[in-house]
């Protein structure tokens, strides 16, 4: 039965795939009306996390960048859904890098980056970027629901990314058995951390927030250069990812410097252009205070 599930959800987004982008966006548009007047799909959680990362804003203001999120939101899921039927020469057309030297050069005194990057604009068109000349791997967290995670393994694998669970990413890069080959480690830094995970607070988007810090132990722990990819949104369907060196030795910065600066890098993006953020997640589940006063020593 499970399969079956898999299967059809499988046939039925195919269906989609194989329509031209230009007829998934009027298809989004729609989707856009349904999802924020009709089904208001996490709407409460949307305005919540916009009024409280946001509190300069008028109601007005919220409103306008919630409406933009939902329909930047709608274009994500057929964006996403067109990865299963776009030609890979197409793909390098819509999935550009600003400064590749910066990769050129980093490559150069190291096989292997770790990329920081946040759910912001389309996060996931950064698996079509696998080239010859360099190997995309994502580091994940799987889905609860196994014939939903199985698609999207599947979805975003299917132009040559690998991707990992985020509890075999020490035992993967420890086995790593391309030495020669050039890669680069995306890590969704944006996430919230399980309640074991959680060594590190700081102010972001105007709350206290619990940070994962498993990039900047990962990079101290072999010693790996880190940057954040900047992923910009140059019109409807066309992206451009810029690279933005943080740290090439880090075991010459300060505790917690990294992380600090991929969330500041983050950040700066989201106030700049708050509607290509991930809105509708419970960012701020685990509150500063209910942790600390939890803890036996507290």
């Amino acid at each position: 039965m499970k399969s079956f599930s898999y299967y059809l959800l499988y046939a039925f987004s195919l269906m989609f795939a194989i329509l031209p982008l230009r007829i998934l966006y009027i298809i989004s548009d729609g989707f856009y009306c349904l999802n924020y007047y009709v089904v208001q799909y996490r709407k409460k959680i949307v305005f919540q996390n916009l009024r409280n990362s946001f509190p300069e804003k008028s109601d007005q203001e919220i409103k306008t960048i919630a409406k933009k999120f939902y329909r930047h939101f709608s274009d994500l899921f057929v964006e996403t859904l067109k990865m299963m039927h776009m030609p890979l020469k197409e793909s390098r057309k819509r999935v550009t890098i600003k400064n590749p030297e910066i990769l050129e050069e980093l490559y150069s005194k190291n096989k292997l980056i770790l990329a920081a990057l946040g759910h912001y604009n389309n996060w996931e068109w950064i698996s079509m970027m696998t080239k010859p000349e360099f190997q995309v791997i994502s580091i994940y967290k799987p889905l609860h629901d196994p014939n939903f995670d199985r698609f999207m393994l599947k979805l975003r694998t299917l132009k040559g990314s690998l991707l990992v669970p985020t509890t075999q990413t020490l035992r993967f890069l420890s086995s790593w058995n391309a030495p020669d080959k050039r890669a680069f480690f995306c890590f969704i830094a944006d996430q919230s951390p399980l309640l074991k995970d959680i060594h590190y607070w700081t102010k972001f988007l105007n709350q206290t927030t619990p940070i994962f810090i498993g990039i900047e132990k990962i990079a101290l722990k072999y010693n790996l250069p880190v940057c954040f990819f900047r992923f910009e949104k140059i019109k409807r369907g066309y992206y451009q990812l810029e690279i933005v060196p943080i740290t090439e030795n880090p075991a010459c910065t300060k505790p917690y410097e990294i992380t600090e600066a991929h969330v500041r890098l983050l950040e700066e993006d989201i106030k700049k252009n708050p509607e290509y953020w991930l809105w509708s997640h419970r960012r701020w589940k685990r509150q500063y205070e209910d942790i600390i006063n939890a803890q036996p020593n507290a």
